[in-house]
C-alpha cells in the first residue's frame, strides 16, 4: 500500500489496513496467519495495528499477524 505524499497524514492509511483486516478477520481459518513486506522505517505503523516485526537486512521487515 503506498498512499500519495499529499494525501500522507489523513488517515487514509489507517482506514485501509483496518478494512483489511476486518474483511481477513471474517474468511480466515482459525489459527490463519497475515504477512507483509513493511518498507524501511514503515514498521511502527504497522504495529501499531498488531503485527510484529521479523527482521531482515533486506527491503523491511517482514511481518505477521495471527488472525484467531
Amino acid at each position: 500500500m503506498i498512499v500519495l505524499p499529499e494525501w500522507r497524514g489523513k488517515g487514509i492509511g489507517r482506514l485501509i489496513i483496518e478494512a483489511l483486516l476486518t474483511e481477513a478477520k471474517k474468511i480466515a481459518p482459525e489459527g490463519a496467519t497475515l504477512g507483509l513486506m513493511a518498507a524501511h522505517d514503515k514498521e511502527a505503523f504497522y504495529e501499531n495495528f498488531g503485527f510484529e516485526q521479523r527482521p531482515t537486512n533486506r527491503l523491511g521487515a517482514g511481518m505477521t499477524q495471527f488472525i484467531l
